[in-house]
């Protein structure tokens, strides 16, 4: 199923969350690829997903770098553990 969610954000905001996902802050706005991955790590955790991927019996570090290994980029990473530490 597709699921179109209509989500605006103004250049303040998507500079703030671009600041989140890389950990520093710079001038970089996010991208809708940077978007639409966090929101699929976030959905996935969510949906126990986590199963499929990684072990529940890892360190975050471990998971973070087999998520990497994987092709996830660090837009979901930080999607998935977002809705995975809660």
């Amino acid at each position: 199923m597709n699921v179109n969610v209509k989500l605006s954000i103004n250049d303040e905001e998507r500079r703030n969350f671009a600041d989140y996902l890389d950990g520093h802050t710079s001038q970089r706005i996010a991208t809708r690829k940077d978007v639409n991955n966090f929101v699929r790590g976030c959905l996935d955790a969510a949906l126990n997903y986590e199963a499929k991927i990684t072990s529940p019996f890892v360190s975050e570090e471990d998971e973070i770098k087999q998520l990497t290994i994987k092709g996830f980029d660090a837009s979901y990473i930080r999607g998935w553990l977002q809705v995975k530490n809660r």
